[in-house]
């Protein structure tokens, strides 16, 4: 197994504690999350357990582009990545706006927001960028 550069480390260890802090903060405050979902989705029926099953599927989606990265070197999930940054920090105004009209904005979103960015600016770093173009080798020779 290579030895992965520690941009990558930092990536996956970042990445996913984000995942984690998103996942227990669903599973903290299921009545909170319930009337989030419901209002935007109210088509649905939001209950404890459809909440459980999304907030366990969103952890489990998040391994998938760090999976890719850390054994495969999957220049498309670095991609994919950065475009979820984006999609995060396009909702940092909105969220901003809603807490200075007197809305709250928990520490567990800043935490994961913040963790999350960061984890993907290390995508995009040189020690990254070897590794991808390497194919996830540390040696550009191939194995014989």
């Amino acid at each position: 197994m290579p030895q992965r550069p520690p941009a990558i480390i930092a990536f996956a260890v970042l990445f996913l504690a984000q995942a984690l802090i998103t996942f227990a903060a669903g599973l903290w405050d299921l009545e909170g999350g319930i009337a989030h979902y419901a209002a935007r989705y109210p088509a649905f029926d939001w209950n404890r357990d459809a909440l459980i099953v999304l907030t366990s599927a969103r952890l489990t989606i998040a391994f998938i582009p760090v999976a890719l990265i850390w054994f495969f070197a999957v220049r498309f999930a670095r991609w994919m990545c950065a475009a979820l940054a984006v999609f995060k920090l396009v909702q940092v105004p909105g969220t901003v706006a809603s807490w200075l009209n007197g809305g709250t904005i928990a520490a567990s979103w800043i935490a994961a927001t913040v963790l999350g960015i960061v984890a993907v600016a290390f995508l995009f770093t040189p020690q990254a960028a070897r590794w991808f173009r390497q194919g996830g080798r540390t040696n550009a020779r191939s194995p014989d």
